[in-house]
């Protein structure tokens, strides 16, 4: 909450600015859908990382796909209307957002609601606060850059070339990406409960190298098929003027892959309280893709 009012500030006295800077113009009309989906983004970790604690991976995975599905259903009825202005493309990114962390919400107030108000203590809060004072120190400006990092190819690409063709990379990417969001992230939460368990079993290093064997297992082959038949299985799928959006994502593919693999298994710094490891990742990270 804290961080969506500095966010309305931004977007108050700055936000025309950046958009101008940026050569997003258009969007200065929706930059108000920018603080709205902070908050619900927010809730939403928050909620997942408690059901994550509490083991409810199939609240987890239910969120994801109500995170995905909706988004896309709301697309795909905007579409069939005639309707594909970016208001409505922007509005549907955000709602899927917005019904997803209402469900999750709803599902652990009404089964958590008793415990969490009589576990509720200020002094308690600032105990814990001081023993991981790390993740918030440290761990925001990793999230930051590896956000920016993810973002920085449409900024090159909107800078240097025109909208189509950030259009038929954004596609590309969304395509390729909607897998690794339903089956990686959940993945990713799972790993996360069961690092800090293993971490006190001395059995981290094996669940990891089983994780990642596993990881390799179920993508390489389906990656690499994808890899040679994209341009075609977009053109069949989405129509033949999405065919240049198929070579983008095969080219994205194996990049895709690597994040696949490896995001998951990345939430091993924070379970072993290595900030500073993951924060100089994410600067080399962000270096080599500017480059």
């Amino acid at each position: 909450m804290v961080t969506t009012v500095i966010i309305i500030l931004i977007t108050v006295f700055y936000a025309d600015s950046i958009f101008i800077i940026l050569k997003y113009e258009s969007l200065i009309p929706y930059k108000w859908f920018i603080p709205v989906f902070v908050l619900f983004q927010g809730f939403y970790k928050t909620f997942n990382y408690w059901n994550s604690r509490t083991k409810r991976f199939d609240g987890i995975a239910l969120a994801g796909v109500l995170n995905s599905s909706s988004t896309r259903i709301i697309n795909l009825i905007s579409g069939l209307s005639g309707n594909t202005s970016n208001t409505a493309m922007i509005g549907a990114y955000t709602a899927g957002q917005v019904v997803a962390t209402s469900t999750i919400g709803l599902q652990i107030l009404n089964k958590d609601s008793g415990y969490l108000k009589s576990n509720f203590k200020i002094n308690k809060i600032l105990e814990v606060l001081k023993r991981y004072k790390k993740f918030p120190l440290i761990d925001i400006w990793s999230a930051l850059l590896n956000t920016l990092s993810i973002n920085l190819p449409s900024f090159i690409l909107t800078y240097y070339f025109n909208s189509t063709i950030v259009g038929f990379f954004s596609f590309g990417h969304r395509v390729l990406t909607f897998p690794i969001s339903l089956i990686g992230n959940s993945m990713s939460q799972v790993y996360f409960q069961r690092s800090a368990e293993a971490k006190h079993d001395g059995t981290l290093a094996e669940l990891t190298e089983n994780l990642f064997k596993l990881l390799c297992e179920i993508s390489i082959s389906p990656m690499f098929i994808f890899m040679m038949i994209a341009p075609d299985l977009f053109s069949l799928a989405f129509g033949l003027k999405w065919y240049d959006a198929g070579v983008y994502a095969r080219i994205l593919a194996p990049w895709t892959l690597g994040v696949f693999i490896c995001s998951p298994l990345s939430s091993v710094v924070s379970t072993l309280e290595k900030q500073e490891i993951g924060l100089f990742m994410n600067i080399l990270l962000l270096a080599t893709r500017a480059v």
